[in-house]
């Protein structure tokens, strides 16, 4: 049986280093699902009145620039309308995969509001490591 590891992603806007509170460095073994979950409801709502700035919609996405722990490089959960439209029940699945690539894999995890989806710049960003031994 294979192990699972779940990330939790919480919010703190006012945290600009690690705004969804992921462990600065994850360590697993090869073969081990990575779930990165939200748990608690109250996220998207912080979400989505951050700022003083309403949100009609957003999307997560998990993504690696170079290497990849995993057999994709990018992963995104889409979340949109008012109240939002999840699409699965709590906790909510952001992204997944079986780490297979052995190594450091520098990742992100990015919060664009529809409203900025042209500007390049994301709202929120995360920068942590995960190390498949």
């Amino acid at each position: 049986m294979t192990e699972k590891v779940q990330i939790e992603v919480r919010f703190d806007p006012k945290n600009s280093e690690k705004p969804f509170g992921l462990p600065l460095r994850t360590i697993v073994e090869r073969g081990t699902t990575i779930e990165w979950i939200i748990k608690d409801p109250f996220v998207l709502e912080e979400i989505i009145f951050s700022q003083r700035k309403f949100r009609r919609g957003f999307k997560f996405t998990v993504y690696f620039e170079k290497s990849s722990a995993f057999n994709w490089k990018t992963e995104s959960l889409l979340v949109t309308g008012f109240p939002p439209f999840i699409p699965q029940p709590y906790p909510i699945k952001v992204a997944s995969g079986t780490a297979e690539n052995k190594g450091d894999h520098k990742y992100g995890l990015k919060l664009e509001s529809n409203e900025n989806s042209d500007d390049s710049k994301p709202d929120y960003d995360d920068d942590p490591i995960i190390e498949v031994i």
